[in-house]
């Protein structure tokens, strides 16, 4: 049996964060060697207590008003994920964010894209991404340069495409990023596109305040890449 480690991303959204963690509570994970750690970025944050054994790891030394800054997020949890590439702690990490519905069969059918991918993407942008110790090796790190909430995911899945080719698979709908296209089987998009759940992401969004930023990093690392 796999162990599987998830992370999911939450910032002052408890409503779309208790939403997921009933979906993975209602899901096919209970089945398997699991578990779930919720990387905190905002002092106040409410986990319903019937949820048991979630791990919460809270950015204590991140302020209030830095609302994103993903691609730190997503090696954090690579790094406490797998620990040691070499001698992993865990078989797959899962990256998500709190505004995913999960399917109740999703685990069952990651694994059977696993078996022919080592790096999983689906949903819009970084919404949900699964990775093996063997993705990593070869897509490396998330670049820590997009300081925000975009284009580091653009410049990730280029990376996957680039170093691991045959072996990733990308469907990003928000963006039109397909490679070796899949059928989704994992999240309920209509959850994460609700309007309710886009107000809230949006009011808490002041970190688009550097997306400008992080876009012309992309620009300056991918000229001949046009991002949308």
């Amino acid at each position: 049996m796999k162990k599987i480690k998830i992370y999911i991303v939450t910032y002052k959204n408890d409503k779309c964060l208790n939403v997921n963690l009933r979906s993975l509570f209602s899901s096919d994970l209970m089945c398997h060697d699991y578990e779930i750690n919720v990387i905190n970025n905002h002092s106040e944050i409410n986990i319903d207590p019937s949820f048991e054994g979630v791990k919460l790891l809270n950015n204590d030394l991140r302020p209030d008003f830095s609302t994103g800054h993903l691609s730190r997020n997503w090696n954090q949890a690579l790094v406490n994920g797998f620990q040691d590439l070499n001698n992993p702690d865990s078989q797959i990490v899962v990256c998500c964010q709190n505004d995913n519905y999960f399917l109740s069969n999703w685990v069952s059918e990651l694994l059977k894209l696993h078996e022919n991918y080592s790096f999983v993407q689906i949903g819009d942008g970084d919404n949900f991404m699964s990775h093996t110790v063997d993705s990593v090796k070869k897509i490396g790190l998330w670049d820590e340069r997009f300081c925000g909430l975009g284009f580091q995911e653009g410049d990730y899945f280029l990376r996957a495409v680039l170093y691991n080719g045959k072996n990733s698979t990308i469907n990003d709908y928000a963006h039109k990023r397909f490679w070796n296209r899949c059928e989704n089987n994992i999240l309920d998009m209509s959850y994460t596109r609700n309007e309710d759940n886009a107000k809230i992401t949006k009011s808490n969004d002041n970190g688009r305040r550097y997306h400008a930023i992080s876009g012309r990093i992309f620009r300056t690392k991918w000229p001949s890449y046009r991002s949308k």
